[in-house]
């Protein structure tokens, strides 16, 4: 009984941000707004002229607050699609090729990470972050960090008053690399 309801608070936890990693081949990746609640992704891979699908997933934005998508290396096309705007964060990362954005969407709200000239990107306007920091369209699984706090209560002394007792909490969030 108690397997199950971690297993599930585990999977909350983790598709609160979810991290798609793209193939070292050519691959096309869609991401279509089914409603004002959820999002559908899929990847096809092309491998000698080959098309073969290896993720498809749907998201609801109930579970998942962020998507960051990673074109791994090879020259990836990300295709936008859909007029719903779920409450998702779309955060894609180009690979180490030139990579081709579509953005046919409206009201998705979508982030790009890329080399100067890394991205061309056609349709709608997307925000995007191009700079030649190396970091940042790079692809580490183990790129990310759990949220800490920390309470503590501090003894003072105060001239006025004398001793007294304060309780300190510090909050430590972790966001998405530099922007």
């Amino acid at each position: 009984d108690d397997l199950v309801m971690y297993a599930d608070a585990y999977y909350k936890h983790l598709s609160k941000e979810i991290l798609i990693p793209a193939s070292d081949d050519p691959d096309i990746i869609y991401i279509h707004a089914l409603d004002k609640e959820h999002l559908r992704i899929t990847i096809d891979r092309i491998d000698k002229g080959e098309v073969h699908r290896f993720y498809d997933r749907t998201i609801s934005d109930d579970e998942t607050r962020e998507v960051r998508l990673f074109g791994l290396s090879k020259k990836d096309t990300f295709h936008f699609t859909g007029d719903d705007h779920p409450s998702i964060t779309i955060r894609l990362v180009g690979g180490g090729d030139e990579d081709i954005v579509v953005n046919e969407a409206w009201g998705l709200k979508i982030i790009a990470y890329d080399d100067e000239g890394g991205l061309s990107i056609t349709g709608n306007p997307i925000r995007s972050n191009l700079n030649d920091k190396p970091f940042n369209n790079t692809y580490d699984r183990t790129d990310w960090n759990l949220n800490r706090s920390f309470h503590f209560p501090l003894p003072a002394y105060y001239t006025d008053e004398g001793i007294g007792l304060s309780y300190n909490v510090w909050l430590l969030k972790h966001g998405f690399r530099s922007e």
